[in-house]
């Protein structure tokens, strides 16, 4: 009989509660997520007041632990932990900038690959369209070819003229005429 277990006794039990944990964690992610996407006028001043409420209790923790634990006076624990949160914001903020920049390396790296890509994608997508396009177009008579193209043009004008109208709406709303 062993009183200390053994670390291979406890590591499928471990493992299968970090796997748990994990499935927890970004199963409320992909919840809070959906309630952005679909209820984002709720969801996102509760996330707000959510994220300042634990800064705050962050905040009001340190504060306690400089004046209590420390001994400083109210007066200093309120600047150390000014100080503080002014040091964190800039670390992060570094490390924010650098992971930035980092992705950004990576991505203009990887885009003209990407653009290739896309454009051999989009090119395909292209001809097989212009081949079941001419496809049905050779299926109809030449009746229904001269509707088809009278259809296309009695609907077509009067929807670019109402596009226009608007574009020439907005346009004049911008410049303030």
């Amino acid at each position: 009989m062993r009183l200390i277990p053994t670390r291979r006794s406890s590591e499928p039990r471990r493992v299968a509660l970090l796997a748990r944990l994990r499935m927890l964690f970004f199963g409320l992610l992909g919840l809070v997520g959906l309630a952005l996407v679909f209820a984002f006028d709720a969801t996102w001043p509760v996330l707000v007041h959510l994220f300042l409420t634990v800064i705050e209790f962050a905040e009001q923790e340190v504060e306690e632990f400089f004046a209590h634990t420390i001994g400083l006076s109210h007066y200093y624990a309120q600047m150390a932990t000014a100080w503080l949160g002014f040091f964190l914001l800039l670390v992060f903020g570094i490390m924010l900038i650098r992971k930035a920049v980092r992705i950004t390396q990576q991505a203009k790296a990887k885009l003209p690959e990407w653009r290739e890509h896309q454009k051999e994608v989009a090119l395909t997508w292209w001809q097989h369209t212009v081949e079941a396009l001419l496809g049905w177009w050779s299926t109809l008579s030449w009746p229904r070819r001269i509707g088809l193209i009278v259809a296309a043009v009695v609907f077509a004008v009067p929807l670019f003229w109402a596009l226009s109208l608007v574009l020439v709406t907005l346009i004049s709303l911008i410049i303030g005429v």
